[in-house]
């Protein structure tokens, strides 16, 4: 449905909220919307939906006098503001003062890089401060007299240091880590203090951080089976969990902290020697497996610490779990699936006619497949099933390719082949009536062509 819209109002595309800033009334309408981040994109009307929303109260001014006068030195704080090409950090000389309005003010900033001007609003403007001396780790600039923290490594000792800059006596050194806030530095001390343990194989330790997104979690222990170097430094250890799986994953060094083995309380846990062939249930799924917790299967692979197990009617890829997530059974009780529950209500045959009524996304009532474009020339249209599986019908719609489709999608219409002229292959234009077969300038009786399917089927045999 198109709308439209006049300067000032709220619109959507896809979930994201602008303001609509120009029409271009040509032959077809286009509208220049303008986001909360400042940047703005042109859109056709029928792809812009309209914000309807209750009366906002008035909107009280937002602005007092211009802040900056014509020869100001500015910053820009955003990224492309008000369309323009500048970039956030660019600076720029206050040309002109454009708008002078309670709720708007803009200015001509000239850039001091390029020397074009664009218009820029007041509230993407900061005064360009030429005092600065430095920028903080946290991101703070740094003027003369402002109080800094500095974090400062002396062999194996950390220590923080702080006092007010003083740009006559002080110097910025490259070994030192500079910040705005002694919380931080304090932080920066202790990563550097973990950065100067050495560990060593055997060494029990607990995970402190999991900024590598190990297998392992945050407070478990474990015992350091192998260490990696890089430049003379250790960067990760491999950690098996006390009392948990029997391999170890790698954690960065800076993760972990080396715990006394006096404190460890070890409770040990059975591992479980699977084979192939095992029914199994899963109890955990930590792997990430498309199977669920509480699913009955049958390993089909064992590769290390992990078992490949098929679920009846489950997905057969992405279906790998950790050994200790599962745990032996006896039985599998078959349960039947939503779709297969469907296509069995639809009682369908190969070759029988049916009608694709609608789309549906992925999901919808257990469907796995996917919709594609293509799908879409087919609603409303009748084809012919080609095949039937636990999972999906497959359709020839003719002139379109074959593909599968959800049951909920098919309506039956008939039992059988349709007596109409239709294209059965891509490689032979087989056209079917209710007396014949056409095949090209061939021409078979209906009475022939099963007596010759007959004998094709003996011959196979034989």
């Amino acid at each position: 449905m198109a709308y439209k819209f006049k300067v000032g109002d709220k619109a959507s595309f896809m979930g994201k909220e602008g303001t609509v800033v120009k029409v271009d009334k040509g032959v077809v309408l286009n509208y220049k919307v303008q986001w909360k981040e400042g940047h703005c994109d042109w859109f056709q009307g029928k792809n812009l939906d309209k914000v309807i929303s209750k009366p906002e109260p008035p909107v009280p001014p937002k602005y007092g006098a211009p802040k900056f006068k014509v020869g100001d030195k500015v910053l820009i704080t955003v990224d492309n503001p008000m369309c323009s090409f500048y970039k956030k950090d660019d600076t720029g000389v206050v040309a002109g003062i454009t708008s002078n309005r309670p709720n708007y003010v803009s200015y001509g900033v000239k850039s001091t890089e390029e020397g074009r001007t664009a218009y820029v609003e007041e509230c993407y403007l900061l005064p360009y401060k030429s005092d600065i001396i430095f920028t903080t780790k946290d991101g703070v600039d740094v003027r003369n007299g402002d109080k800094v923290y500095w974090v400062l490594k002396i062999k194996d000792e950390v220590r923080i240091n702080s006092g007010t800059w003083n740009k006559d006596a002080n110097d910025i050194l490259p070994d030192l880590t500079y910040f705005s806030s002694e919380k931080l530095a304090t932080e920066c001390k202790k990563e550097l203090e973990r950065k100067t343990v050495e560990f060593k194989i055997g060494d029990t330790v607990k995970l402190i951080a999991n900024t590598s997104s190990s297998g392992n979690n945050v407070g478990d222990v474990g015992e350091v089976f192998e260490i990696t170097t890089r430049d003379g430094k250790q960067t990760g250890c491999r950690v098996r969990v006390l009392g948990g799986r029997d391999f170890a994953l790698w954690s960065r060094c800076t993760d972990l902290e080396l715990v006394a083995k006096a404190k460890v309380k070890i409770i040990p846990k059975a591992i479980t020697e699977f084979k192939v062939g095992d029914i199994v249930k899963l109890t955990g799924n930590e792997a990430g497996s498309c199977n669920q917790v509480g699913d009955v299967g049958e390993i089909l692979e064992i590769d290390g610490h992990q078992c490949k197990v098929q679920v009846p009617g489950g997905d057969t890829t992405a279906n790998w779990s950790y050994k200790d997530d599962l745990e032996l059974t006896t039985k599998i009780e078959k349960t039947m699936t939503l779709q297969e529950q469907i296509i069995k209500d639809l009682d369908l045959q190969v070759g029988d006619v049916v009608k694709i009524t609608h789309a549906v996304p992925t999901g919808n009532l257990g469907w796995k497949g996917g919709w594609v474009s293509d799908m879409n020339n087919t609603i409303g249209k009748e084809g012919i099933v080609k095949s039937i599986s636990s999972t999906h019908v497959s359709v020839a719609v003719e002139g379109i390719i074959t593909h599968v489709y959800p049951a909920q999608v098919l309506q039956f219409v008939s039992r059988g082949p349709k007596y109409k002229e239709m294209q059965l292959t891509r490689d032979y234009n087989a056209k079917v009536y209710p007396d014949r077969i056409e095949v090209g300038c061939q021409t078979i009786t209906m009475e022939n062509f099963k007596t010759l399917q007959k004998l094709v089927t003996e011959m196979t045999k034989k």
